[in-house]
């Protein structure tokens, strides 16, 4: 085992047998498009933070709206996503809290990250994993950046 994927490998995570890069990568890449379609559509609502929202405010959503909408469109490139679905999510992106979101999803990654290490170890492609987990790690690391003020 790589001391890469020993970082995050977990012994007593339980991992379905029938896991493949194939659907990995699926779940990946229909998570970014929904991402991807979260942001955009937040990016185009107006007042969406709040009618009592100052403009720098408004600004400054807009502009993690943008700056996410491109971290996903670049992940799923490195996915090999060349056209993302496209998903309703309206509801969605009128509620999104990027700060507060991210809390939860940079929880969500490590796991995503320690089930990939783990799924490789116990039957995967550890050399395809490795590749995941960079992008996994990347995804952490440009959003992080992108929600800066």
């Amino acid at each position: 085992m790589s001391s890469y994927l020993a970082v995050w490998y977990d012994p007593a995570m339980e991992v379905p047998g029938d896991e493949t890069k194939t659907k990995i990568t699926s779940e990946e890449v229909e998570r970014l498009s929904k991402l991807l379609s979260v942001a955009q559509a937040a990016e185009l609502m107006t007042r969406r933070v709040g009618p009592d929202a100052t403009d720098a405010e408004l600004t400054a959503d807009k502009k993690r709206c943008r700056r996410i909408a491109h971290v996903a469109t670049k992940l799923l490139g490195s996915w090999g996503c060349k056209r993302p679905q496209k998903f309703d999510v309206a509801r969605e992106a009128a509620i999104v809290d990027w700060p507060r979101w991210w809390q939860d999803h940079k929880i969500w990654l490590d796991n995503r990250r320690r089930y990939v290490a783990t799924w490789s170890q116990k039957g995967g492609d550890e050399r395809w994993a490795k590749s995941a987990l960079v992008r996994l790690t990347n995804e952490s690391s440009w959003i992080e950046y992108a929600l800066r003020d």
